[in-house]
Formats: C-alpha cells, structure tokens, sequence
C-alpha cells in the first residue's frame, strides 16, 4: 500500500557567522522558490535588526544561504561589517 502523504522537501536555511555555520540554522518547509526566498530575507533582517547597541563588531561577515534537500545553495544573503579607519 502506497503512503497517501505528499512527500514534503525539506530544504534549510544555514546561517554562517565568521565562516562558521551557526547551530541556529533551521529548516524550511516547502519548494517555493518565492516564499524560501522571502524567509530567508525576513530572517536576515530581524537578526541585523536585533544587533544591540555594541553587538555591531567589525569584521562581522555573515551569510544566509537557502540550500535544497541536496545541499545546494539556492539563494545567498550576505552581511559584512568592516572598519576601514
């Protein structure tokens, strides 16, 4: 007998700080490319805006990547603070 359920994809948003793949990166349900795309940018944001008032260290470098069930990198957000000065 076959399973009636609709296999789900399981694709995952990693969340790298400083080369290091934070143990806060979660999975994403769903294959919409759209709406992966738009959790991924609402995720990036409220992280940056969540940054306290002397959280902002230069030299932060911090990417988002939506990856599909293969591990393939579908969408990239990439965040870089530096001091030039």
């Amino acid at each position: 007998m076959h399973d009636s359920q609709p296999a789900t994809t399981s694709y995952r948003l990693r969340i790298w700080a400083n080369g290091i793949e934070e143990e806060w990166s979660v999975p994403l349900d769903g294959n919409d490319a759209n709406a992966l795309w738009d959790e991924a940018a609402v995720t990036a944001c409220d992280m940056i805006r969540d940054i306290k008032f002397g959280g902002m260290r230069p030299d932060l470098d911090w990417h988002f990547e939506v990856c599909d069930p293969a591990g393939t990198v579908i969408s990239r957000f990439s965040f870089r603070a530096e001091r030039l000065a």
